[in-house]
């Protein structure tokens, strides 16, 4: 978690907010977080958090993702010139690789084929895409990449 100068805990004040704004307003969708995403300029926080630690928070970087693994490049290279939809299913199932032995690849080429089933089921030709859609669709390959992570941990919480 994330510890500011003042000890607080960055989740754990956002989780209350969220669980005093599901009382207030059914959802905090149209406030200042979701997902553990936060504007800390929303004046939702203003109540939660001193100005020093949103000032903290508006001044602290994001973190540094680590560069894609020369196998990932290589990989994503194969895909260079194909606009096919079948075309690039075609070309993500040439290879095979594991969640065990290879992670990293396995995660990517996961990811390529959900992208791809959204193309082919016409996702983004809907008119109507709920919070939900969004998160569970086009959010899902982001909370599978931390799977295999030793230092990050995603888990949704439904209170």
């Amino acid at each position: 978690m994330w510890t500011l100068k003042t000890g607080r805990k960055v989740e754990k004040v956002m989780e209350r907010c969220t669980k005093d704004y599901k009382v207030e307003h059914h959802n905090l969708y149209i406030r200042g977080a979701h997902s553990i995403i936060m504007d800390p300029l929303d004046p939702v926080w203003d109540n939660y958090f001193t100005e020093e630690e949103r000032e903290e928070i508006s001044n602290t970087s994001p973190p540094q993702l680590p560069p894609l693994t020369p196998k990932m490049i290589e990989y994503l290279q194969k895909f260079e010139g194909l606009t096919d939809l079948d075309d690039l299913f075609n070309k993500v199932n040439e290879e095979n690789p594991t969640p065990k032995k290879d992670s990293d690849l396995y995660w990517l080429k996961q990811s390529i084929i959900n992208g791809l089933e959204l193309y082919y089921c016409g996702f983004f030709d809907k008119e109507v895409k709920s919070e939900s859609d969004l998160l569970h669709r086009i959010w899902r390959p982001i909370y599978l990449c931390f799977d295999h992570s030793i230092n990050i941990s995603v888990t949704r919480h439904d209170g």
